[in-house]
């Protein structure tokens, strides 16, 4: 089960880091990626995600070599991914909701936000939920105890497990249900007006999901749906 495990996360961890690598590379080539603030936003959680798979992928790496890890080593090594993933789950939260706000109010969401608000706001969840994550991995030690395999589940204690998977599944909940009603208020607006600004929206959710989608299977679900090992 174990080998099984490391040999699936490195595969979907390379077929995420393919995808991450492309979207960090149109944010850094082309301005208009870096103008609009959804598509800024998931060029950091693509940042984010590359930096994360490699460290995934070089522990699982030496997972299948035979290296051991205690959980409280294996936690140590894992807390800036760990951190990061909270992170990111945080900007899809604020990505989801740029997006509702972009559709539902369009007047305002089209007037001048400061640049570096949007950017305090946007990480603010992401940064909480990280630093609850992580200073709970901490302060609740359990005695310590050689794992058969370090990743993100693992390497936590019972009461940062259950912090951190609730509220994660929480926030992707919440991503579906302000995506599906973006999508709803898009849709009547699509029908009573075929404005530009409307023909954009509906471009730009259809990339959002689609990218959502790619988040959920090559970030989401590894950690989520199996269980610690």
């Amino acid at each position: 089960m174990g080998i099984y495990y490391s040999v699936f996360l490195i595969v979907i961890d390379f077929i995420g880091l393919f995808g991450n690598v492309a979207f960090v590379l149109l944010t850094v080539l082309f301005k208009q990626f870096r103008k609009s603030r959804c598509a800024f936003l998931m060029g950091i959680v693509s940042f984010c995600d590359v930096f994360m798979e490699v460290f995934i992928i070089i522990i699982s790496i030496m997972s299948l070599s035979g290296q051991e890890f205690s959980q409280h080593a294996c936690f140590h090594t894992l807390s800036l991914p760990i951190f990061l993933n909270c992170v990111e789950a945080g900007l899809m939260l604020s990505i989801s909701f740029d997006r509702l706000t972009a559709i539902a109010l369009p007047m305002w969401y089209q007037q001048d936000v400061h640049p570096k608000l949007f950017l305090f706001l946007s990480f603010v969840p992401g940064m909480f939920f990280g630093s609850i994550v992580i200073y709970t991995g901490v302060y609740y030690l359990e005695p310590d105890a050689m794992l058969p395999l370090c990743n993100v589940p693992a390497s936590m204690n019972s009461i940062t497990y259950t912090l951190w998977n609730k509220i994660s599944l929480g926030i992707n909940a919440s991503l579906i249900i302000v995506y599906v009603l973006a999508c709803l208020i898009l849709w009547r607006k699509a029908r009573e007006t075929s404005s530009n600004y409307i023909k954009t929206q509906i471009t730009v959710m259809k990339t959002i999901i689609c990218i959502v989608a790619f988040y959920i299977i090559t970030c989401v679900l590894p950690d989520l749906l199996i269980n610690r090992v």
